[in-house]
Formats: C-alpha cells, sequence, structure tokens
C-alpha cells in the first residue's frame, strides 16, 4: 500500500468515525428528550382532554424512571425495551415495524428510482420538457401539503373500493408517497446531470470515442452522486419520509410504527416513544453512514470522479 493510498484511506476512515460520533451524540439526545416529554404526560391525557375539569396527576420523576429504563435495555442486551399500555414494547415494535419498514423503505426506493429514470429521460430523449418540470412541475409539486395529497389518495381509493384490504391500503398509500416524492427527486437529478453534463472531462470522453452508456456509467452518474449533492438530499428525504409515512399509517389505518408513536405520546408510554424514536433515528443514520461511505469509496479526495477510458 503506497503513502498516498494509506493518506486517502486515513482521512476517509476519519470522516465515516466523525460521523458515526457525531450521530451517537445527536440519536442519544433524541431518545432522550422523546422520553422526557413524553414522560410529562400521564395515562389518562387523552381522556383529560374530553374533561378538562380532571387535574392531572403529578409526573412520574424522570431521572429514575429513564435510568431504569436505560438500565432494562442495555441489561437485557436489547432484548428488554420495557412495557407500555399494551403490552412488553418489544411485542408492540415487532408487530408494527414490518409495515413501517415496508412502506418507508418501497416508497424511498421507488421515489430515487422513478426519479432518476425520469431525470435521464428528460435530459437525453425528453429535453424540450426538461425546463417545463424545473419551473413549473416542480415548485408547484413541492408547495402541496403532504397530508392533502395522502387524504386525496385515500379518499380516490374508498370511491373505487369502500372496504380495502390491507394490502390495497398499503399499497395505494406507498403509491402517495411515491407521487409526493417524484417530482422532487427528479428535479435534484436533473440538476445534477444538467450540471455534470456541461463539464469539459464528459466532451473530451465523447470526443474520444467512448460509448454513450459507458460515458453515463463510468463518467456522469459516478459525479452526479457524489458531487451534486444528491446523496445528501436522499438521505435527508429519509427524515421527511418518516413523516410523511405517519400521514399515510394514520390516514389508511395500517397500524405502523408512527401510530404507536402518538398512541404512547397521548398516554404517557414514555418507554414506547423512546424506543420509536430510536428506531427512526436507527433508519436515519444507517442512511446517513452508507452515504458516506459511497462517497469515501467512490471519491475519497472530493474532486469529480474521472475515467481515462
Amino acid at each position: 500500500m503506497t503513502k498516498s493510498v494509506r493518506g486517502k484511506l486515513m482521512r476517509g476512515l476519519k470522516r465515516f468515525a466523525t460521523s458515526i460520533l457525531v450521530l451517537m451524540v445527536f440519536g442519544a439526545s433524541a431518545v432522550t428528550l422523546s422520553f422526557y416529554i413524553v414522560s410529562l404526560t400521564d395515562e389518562q391525557a387523552d381522556d383529560r382532554l374530553r374533561m378538562s375539569d380532571i387535574p392531572p396527576p403529578p409526573p412520574k420523576p424522570f431521572a429514575s424512571r429513564y435510568t431504569l429504563w436505560v438500565k432494562t435495555v442495555i441489561g437485557s442486551g436489547l432484548t428488554d425495551f420495557g412495557s407500555s399500555h399494551t403490552g412488553p414494547v418489544k411485542n408492540v415494535i415487532a408487530n408494527r415495524l414490518p409495515v413501517t419498514a415496508t412502506v418507508g423503505l418501497l416508497s424511498w426506493t421507488l421515489a430515487w428510482g422513478l426519479g432518476l429514470a425520469l431525470a435521464v429521460s428528460l435530459a437525453t430523449h425528453w429535453s424540450e420538457w426538461a425546463e417545463f418540470h424545473q419551473k413549473r412541475i416542480y415548485p408547484i409539486a413541492h408547495a402541496v401539503p403532504s397530508l392533502v395529497v395522502v387524504i386525496l389518495f385515500y379518499l380516490l381509493l374508498i370511491q373505487f373500493n369502500p372496504r380495502p384490504d390491507h394490502f390495497l391500503r398499503a399499497s395505494v398509500g406507498i403509491a402517495s408517497l411515491v407521487v409526493l416524492m417524484l417530482p422532487a427527486t427528479t428535479a435534484l437529478w436533473l440538476n445534477g446531470i444538467q450540471r455534470i453534463m456541461q463539464q469539459e472531462y464528459i466532451r473530451v470522453a465523447r470526443a474520444r470515442g467512448i460509448a454513450p452508456i459507458a460515458v453515463w456509467w463510468r463518467h456522469v452518474l459516478p459525479n452526479v452522486v457524489v458531487s451534486s449533492g444528491v446523496l445528501t438530499q436522499a438521505v435527508f428525504s429519509l427524515a421527511g419520509l418518516i413523516v410523511g409515512s405517519a400521514f399515510v399509517e394514520g390516514v389508511f389505518r395500517l397500524g405502523g410504527v408512527a401510530e404507536a408513536f402518538i398512541e404512547a405520546a397521548t398516554r404517557g408510554q414514555a418507554e414506547l416513544a423512546g424506543v420509536a424514536t430510536l428506531l427512526y433515528f436507527l433508519v436515519l443514520s444507517t442512511g446517513v453512514l452508507l452515504a458516506e461511505g459511497l462517497a469515501i469509496y467512490l471519491n475519497p479526495d472530493g474532486d469529480h470522479v474521472h475515467a481515462d477510458s
């Protein structure tokens, strides 16, 4: 291993380790804050909203409750997360996590995959529509509230099928999230593609007679991913997707983690709220670390990715 390669490897590892440290601090803070806020609510809070003359009981001491919960989670080797009003937290999460994971991962993958396909088409075969999408479709779609779109999809669904089963509700819910994200993902991909296509090394690659598919695969797409902000935006969209999936789970009655979190928040179940927050944070942090690892692998120095032939 040469000195130059070793230096690049060390810089990449340092950057990755820094990301892990920042994520750990942020995650611990988010879980603690969520636990604290929900612990201020008692189990009868939802009922008192209908009978406001009933005074709330004093909240349980936060420090002792939180310390006990952390000891339970760590001491059990992440097999015991406490109890909620519906039973052990791990059972609640185990029942609801598949729904949330399916809705989130499928909608995210479809939105970014279809966005890339549309962006490539707009940059090549449908170039006359590219400006219209960037200046008209994307700004209008970006301004539409997520909840409105989700509700419209649900209303359309029940017009055609008044009693849809769980699979159909989940499918239409995923479709609503894809439609919400697609204009933005297409715009981000297209922005990056148009910027990279104007670079000198792309013109040189074409002048050398490199096949178009090779130019796209070896020059355009790696640079779009690394240097156009697409990777960062794809990760950050996970956070927005968490909010969107909560809307979908609620409107389409899918019974996911988001619904469990809302129930926990209205009943003072801080243990369940803490675990739900931890799960959402793990999704986001996994995306950040994967993106960081891919960026370091493709481009450890932060320059454009070039190929010689």
